[in-house]
Formats: C-alpha cells, sequence, structure tokens
C-alpha cells in the first residue's frame, strides 16, 4: 500500500478563487474566485505531520493574491461523509466562478484503475472496499466539469507511502488521470512514484503562486523544476493541461499588476526556503527520545544555528521562542535526571535533613507511583530549604511542577520543592538549611501545596523517613 504525498493536497484547492487576467492588454475585473483545501493528517495508521501546516500555508498563498477568506473552504481531518460534503459544496460554489482551485493533502492511491482519496477512519481492507470507504479523485474532477468555471486547478499532494494502502499490483503514488476542459491537474510527483511528508510542494508552490507575471502553467512548470533541483530529481512533479483557451495569471500579468499583496521579493522567497529547514531542525529535536544532556546540546546547536529565527520571516521567529521553552525545560529535566551542580556540596553521609514545611503530609507518592512528600497547607505559607546546597534550578519550565526550586546538596543528593507560588531564591545562590526560599502556592496542580522529593543520583528516593516522618 502506498502512502501518498498527504503533506499538501492542501485543501481541495479547487475553487481557491485565484486571481486571474486575460492576455489582453485592457486586464478584465476579477470574478468570483473560489477553493477547496482539505488536509488529512490524523490517520489511525500512518498518520501524517505536514497536511494542516501545508493547508495554512496554501491558504495565505491565495489570500495574498487576492481570494478573500470566505471564498476558501478548509477541510482538516474529514471523514468519507464530509469529504463528499465538501465537494458537493465546492461544485456548487464554482458554478459561474472564473478560478476554481482545489487542493488536497494527505494519503491516497491507485486500484482498479481509479485514484483514492482517503478519508480519516476509512476501514479498506481489500480493493473492493475503497468504492465503500474511500473518495474518487475523479469525482472531484467531475464536480468541476459540471460547474464548469473559467479555470479549474486540481492539485493532488498526495503521494507518500501509505501503510494503510491495499492493491493487488502494489504499484505506488497515484496513476494518470484526464483533465477535463480549462482544467490544470497537478501531482506532487510523476505518477506510480511517492515523495516525502516534508511539506517541500506546498511551500515552493506558494511561492511560485505569489509571483506576479507568471502563467498558471508556468507556476506549476516552474514549482516543478524547483522541486526536482531541491531533491536531486527523487521527487518530479507533473502537470497536465487540456484545451486552455487563453493565458491565465494569478497574480497578475506583470511585477507592475493589480494585485500589490502578490508582490513576490526575493527575500519572502529566501525566508519561506529557510523557514522549511528550520521547521525540519525543529521537527528532528522534538521528536528525539535523547537524554536531557543531549537535547540540550541538541537545541542549543539549533539556537545557536537559527538564532532568533527571523531569518525565516515571522513563522521562524515564533519557532526561535518554542525551541527557547524546550532548551528551558531539557535544562531543568538535566538538572532532575542527572543530578547536575557547579557545586558538589557536603558528602551525602554528612546531611542532617530538615522538615520543608510544617504543614500535614497528605501524600506520599505523585501520579506516576513515584516517592514524594506532598504538604498540605495554605497558599503562602513559608518554605523552608532541607538541607544546605546551591539552587540549580530555580523556575517554571518542568511540565507538571509549576514553580520549582532544584538545591543540590552533594555529588549525590537533591532536593527538588513544587509548585510555589513565590519564589524567593536563584539560580546559583547558595542556601542554608532552614533557609525560606519560597512560598506555598498551586502553580501546576489544583491545590494548595508543597510537592518535595529527594533525589539520589537523579532518582527519587523516600523522604519520610529521612525527615523522621
Amino acid at each position: 500500500m502506498s502512502r501518498f504525498c498527504v503533506s499538501w493536497l492542501l485543501a481541495f484547492v479547487f475553487a481557491c478563487g485565484l486571481v486571474f487576467w486575460p492576455t489582453s492588454a485592457q486586464a478584465q475585473p476579477a470574478g468570483k474566485r473560489v477553493a477547496l483545501l482539505v488536509g488529512n493528517q490524523a490517520y489511525g495508521v500512518g498518520a501524517l505531520r505536514y497536511p494542516a501546516q501545508d493547508v495554512a500555508t496554501l491558504r495565505a498563498a491565495l489570500m495574498d493574491i487576492g481570494f478573500k477568506p470566505v471564498d476558501i473552504a478548509v477541510l482538516s481531518n474529514g471523514d468519507q461523509r464530509q469529504m463528499r460534503r465538501a465537494l458537493a459544496d465546492f461544485g456548487e460554489r464554482s458554478r459561474g466562478a472564473e478560478v476554481a482551485f482545489l487542493y488536497y493533502s494527505g494519503h491516497a492511491t491507485q486500484a482498479r484503475g481509479q485514484n483514492w482519496l482517503i478519508p480519516i477512519g476509512a476501514d479498506i481492507r481489500k480493493e473492493a472496499d475503497y468504492e465503500l470507504e474511500a473518495v474518487s479523485a475523479q469525482a472531484a474532477l467531475t464536480q468541476l466539469q459540471d460547474a464548469a468555471p473559467g479555470l479549474s486547478v486540481v492539485v493532488l499532494d498526495a503521494c507518500r507511502d501509505n501503510p494503510v494502502a491495499v492493491t493487488r499490483s502494489g504499484t505506488k503514488g497515484l496513476g494518470r488521470m484526464d483533465a477535463g476542459s480549462s482544467t490544470v491537474l497537478a501531482f506532487a510527483t510523476a505518477p506510480n512514484t511517492t515523495a516525502a511528508d516534508d511539506g517541500l510542494y506546498a511551500q515552493v508552490l506558494a511561492a511560485q503562486l505569489r509571483k506576479p507575471g507568471q502563467e498558471i502553467l508556468d507556476v506549476f512548470r516552474n514549482t516543478g523544476a524547483e522541486v526536482r533541483a531541491r531533491t536531486a530529481n527523487r521527487q518530479a512533479p507533473r502537470v497536465s493541461e487540456v484545451d486552455l483557451p487563453t493565458r491565465f495569471y494569478l497574480a497578475g500579468p506583470s511585477a507592475g499588476g493589480h494585485h500589490p499583496q502578490a508582490q513576490q521579493s526575493e527575500r519572502e522567497s529566501q525566508e519561506a526556503a529557510a523557514l522549511l529547514r528550520m521547521q525540519a531542525d525543529y521537527a528532528t529535536l522534538n521528536d528525539s527520545n535523547q537524554a536531557p544532556t543531549q537535547r540540550v546540546e541538541g537545541w542549543e546547536r539549533f539556537l545557536a544555528t537559527w538564532g532568533d529565527g527571523h531569518s525565516a520571516g515571522a513563522a521562524g521567529a515564533l519557532l526561535a521562542q518554542r525551541a527557547v521553552a524546550q532548551l528551558t525545560i531539557a535544562r531543568s529535566q538535566r538538572v532532575l535526571h542527572s543530578g547536575e551542580a557547579r557545586q558538589p556540596g557536603v558528602d551525602s553521609d554528612s546531611i542532617s535533613w530538615l522538615r520543608p514545611s510544617t504543614a500535614s503530609v497528605i501524600g506520599r507518592t505523585d501520579a506516576a507511583g513515584r516517592s514524594v512528600l506532598r504538604f498540605g497547607g495554605q497558599r503562602g505559607d513559608p518554605v523552608h530549604a532541607a538541607a544546605s546546597g546551591r539552587v540549580v534550578y530555580a523556575g517554571a519550565g518542568v511540565p507538571g511542577y509549576g514553580k520549582l526550586i532544584v538545591i543540590k546538596h552533594s555529588a549525590r543528593y537533591l532536593s527538588a520543592y513544587a509548585h510555589h507560588d513565590e519564589l524567593l531564591v536563584a539560580e546559583n545562590q547558595d542556601v542554608a538549611a532552614g533557609q525560606l526560599i519560597g512560598r506555598m502556592g498551586s502553580t501546576g496542580t489544583d491545590r494548595v501545596m508543597l510537592q518535595f522529593e529527594i533525589r539520589d543520583k537523579g532518582v527519587p528516593i523516600a523522604a519520610g523517613p529521612l525527615l523522621g516522618l
């Protein structure tokens, strides 16, 4: 079964309402422009990562060249009924339109001589099930042929290896299709081949759509050329056309055209390419199961490479902010799990542990069954250091701990104090046993309490006996 380029079948872009101009010297007023963008990624088997992002990328590009948001329909993770309804509605909206643009990103396959778009929740066990569980790609073309808009654009970015595909031939990818009159039919890669779920095709297509002075077929030819160049010919997009009566310019006939929003600068093209690389780097780190120390090093390298992310535009800046948060979490997890400290402190055998709170003990394990002590008190109650040492972490970057303080006491031992309302010490500060370090609160939990842990080489141990509780 083949996993098809679903990342981009961005959203049955049939009626994407792309602006076009005839080739006459006097451009005509733009008529109705409609689009349908479909992105399916939440499959039970063979889940994809990029369709939602690809749909957003194409939607932004369409709006930049004059599409009205109200005329761009988006369907995310549609089941069979929703997909069929969206196609039918799209067909109705396409009647009398100058341009209808359909983009689909998700799994698809060919079986019994047809191409099939795979809905979310499809239960396909044999070839005969496609008619019952999937949506025929030809049905999309039929809707447009019946509506007869001035120009139909159909983009099938669904060519990934599909683990749910069931075919007798074992052929990968989508098969050839015949487009109707005034229709451009584009595939993210060549017939009977597959491509990666990486968002490349959608990014390149969006950039080409924004460029004024490009006739519709040149948009797709240039998209294909750039994708082939950037993948060393591993991915070779295809486009077919039938009986286009005139030239169509989606972003205007020239750089001095009618839609200044469509002026795509070289800087914006570079930002789009940088964002694609940045997203790939981020995804690799975010999906990593490395130990905390390796994750810290990975996020530090990421930020050293990308800085504040502005080289990849506004989206890159937001991604850089998320990377900073990930680095903070990784650093705090390294403290908890590896016992990191800049100062060894006293020998473990000589530590005299003090009770960190005078409140009553309300629990001795956390939700995961680990050894902790939970003290139930009032908001603002004092929290004291259980032994002398150095603060190696003070912040709110560890999920589930709220405002957290971690103190290193020796080469083996550290103590952790979670859910503060207020932190009264800072990282690298030396503290004495019994010193006030914070105020009890409820950050990261559903009630006011102090969760206290003692860790031996990063592993929680029973703190009660050490405190005489």
